[in-house]
C-alpha cells in the first residue's frame, strides 16, 4: 500500500543517516521530498559513480554497448508507472547530472523530453563530486583513501565530457538549454523564465508566486557545513583549470 511504501522510505532515510551520518551536509535529501531521478535506474543495476571503486569500474567496461540503453528503457518504464499513479498536470521536472553519462541512451528513451544543462567551473565541481562520491562508496570498501577517490572521480569526469559532447553532436540543438550555474543561483526567477519560454510552457502569475514561496522559505534554511578542497583528494587546481579550459571558456566560466 502507499503508506507502507512511505514507512520504508522513511526506515532508509533514518538507515542511509545512520550509515554516513555527514550525508545530509552533503547531499540533504528527505523521504517525502523530491529528490534526483537517477534512483530510476537502479533496479537496472545502473550507477555510473560507483566507478570510482575500480572493481565496480571493470564490471561496467565489461557490459555490451546495450547497457546504457536497457537502463534508460528501465527509467522510461519507471516514468511511465509515476505519470500513471499521479498524473502530472503540464510535464514531468526531473534532475540528474548523471544523465551525461548516457545522454543519448536517455534522449532515445524519452525522445519527447527537453534538457537543461547548468554548468559550472570545474575546480568547484570535482572536490563537492569526489566529497559525495567518496562518502556514497566508502560505506562498500574498506580504506578507501581520499586521492583514490579524486583520481576516480577526475577519469569519471573526462569520460562523461567526452561522451555527452558526442551525444549533443548528434542530437537536435532545439531539445537542449545551457544555463551557468552562477546565473541559476543570481536570479531564479529569471533563469526558470528563460526555460519556459524557451521549451514553450506557460509561466503564470500563480507560478511565479510559487517560486517565491520557495525561495523565500529557503532563505531560513541554514546552509549546510560541507567543507572539501581539490587538494583534499589530491587533485591539483591549475592542472583542472588547464585541463577543462576550453570548457570554461565555451560557457563563460571565468
Amino acid at each position: 500500500s502507499p503508506r507502507r511504501i512511505v514507512r520504508k522510505c522513511a526506515v532508509n532515510e533514518w538507515f542511509f543517516n545512520r550509515l554516513m551520518p555527514g550525508l545530509l551536509h552533503v547531499h540533504p535529501f528527505a523521504y517525502n521530498r523530491p529528490d534526483e531521478c537517477h534512483w530510476l535506474n537502479l533496479p537496472a543495476f545502473y550507477f555510473p559513480p560507483a566507478m570510482v571503486i575500480p572493481s565496480v569500474k571493470a564490471w561496467m567496461d565489461e557490459q555490451p554497448d546495450s547497457y546504457d540503453e536497457e537502463a534508460y528503457r528501465t527509467y522510461r518504464l519507471a516514468l511511465q508507472v509515476l505519470e500513471w499513479q499521479r498524473p502530472a498536470a503540464s510535464h514531468w521536472v526531473l534532475k540528474s547530472p548523471l544523465h551525461l553519462w548516457a545522454l543519448d541512451a536517455c534522449m532515445n528513451a524519452v525522445p519527447e523530453a527537453s534538457f537543461i544543462q547548468t554548468h559550472r567551473r570545474l575546480d568547484e565541481v570535482l572536490p563537492s563530486f569526489s566529497s559525495l562520491a567518496g562518502m556514497l562508496t566508502g560505506i562498500f570498501v574498506d580504506g578507501l583513501e581520499p586521492q583514490s577517490v579524486g583520481s576516480g572521480t577526475l577519469a569519471f569526469t573526462r569520460e562523461i565530457f567526452r561522451r555527452s559532447r558526442a551525444a549533443r553532436a548528434k542530437t537536435d540543438p532545439a531539445r537542449i538549454l545551457d544555463i551557468r550555474y552562477s546565473d541559476l543561483v543570481a536570479d531564479p526567477i529569471a533563469a526558470v523564465r528563460g526555460i519556459y519560454d524557451r521549451f514553450g510552457y506557460d509561466f503564470t502569475p500563480e507560478f511565479e508566486r510559487r517560486l517565491q514561496t520557495f525561495l523565500g522559505e529557503r532563505k531560513n534554511v541554514r546552509p549546510s557545513a560541507h567543507r572539501y578542497s581539490l587538494e583534499q583528494f589530491g587533485l591539483d587546481r591549475d592542472a583542472v583549470l588547464e585541463e577543462f579550459e576550453d570548457y570554461h571558456t565555451t560557457y563563460g566560466l571565468v
